[in-house]
């Protein structure tokens, strides 16, 4: 029996990606919308907690909620998920964060709440505040748990609001399934990575 490989956001992107890519070795649970919603979820269904799992991609997201509302989606329900199935994790917990998280880039400005401009800048600083929580559990759990957990920074790739980049999903699940399935993984364990295998300072 092949074992399983769980995905938070797999219907489509870069979870689509995801499962595209291990199907054919593994068993897919995905968790999207309709199985879980991450703005709401107050218990871990019992599911998910009575499975075993060789890989877990931490992988939802949302740019287009309230403040309150992308912090939970993002992180704070997906991370409360995660620490619920930490035991049944066998090789790795990938939290596929962003490049917004990394606190040592300088942003000329942000985006506010609204969507007006703060300092003359267009990084959404909600989204980048959830993606550097995110980065931040990463590295707390990491220091509980025996398998490495990596906060894996996927680049930019074409997505539903910019179709048109020229990086596909494809690109980048096969990229990091190539990291993944590296002898020295550990190395990486409780870092900021990027998708290509450069560690990055967080």
């Amino acid at each position: 029996m092949n074992p399983n490989v769980l995905i938070t956001g797999h219907s489509r992107g870069l979870g689509r990606a995801f499962a595209d890519i291990y199907k054919d070795t593994h068993n897919i649970i995905g968790v999207s919308s309709s199985e879980i919603d991450f703005l709401t979820l107050t218990q871990t269904p019992e599911y998910y907690l009575n499975n075993t799992y060789d890989i877990v991609f931490i992988n939802a997201r949302t740019t287009k909620h309230s403040w309150s509302d992308l912090m939970n989606i993002n992180c704070v329900n997906q991370v409360k998920f995660a620490l619920d199935i930490k035991d049944n994790i066998k090789k790795a917990l990938v939290f596929i964060t962003s490049r917004a998280s990394n606190l040592t880039r300088t942003f000329r400005g942000f985006k506010g709440p609204d969507g007006s401009r703060i300092f003359g800048g267009t990084q959404k600083i909600d989204y980048g505040m959830s993606k550097a929580a995110l980065t931040y559990a990463a590295v707390c759990i990491s220091r509980h748990v025996s398998y490495p957990v990596l906060a894996i920074d996927p680049g930019n790739f074409a997505n539903q609001a910019n179709p048109n980049r020229e990086t596909k999903p494809a690109e980048i699940a096969q990229h990091i399934k190539k990291l993944l399935d590296k002898d020295d993984l550990k190395r990486y364990d409780g870092r900021l990575v990027r998708y290509t295998g450069e560690l990055l300072e967080w």
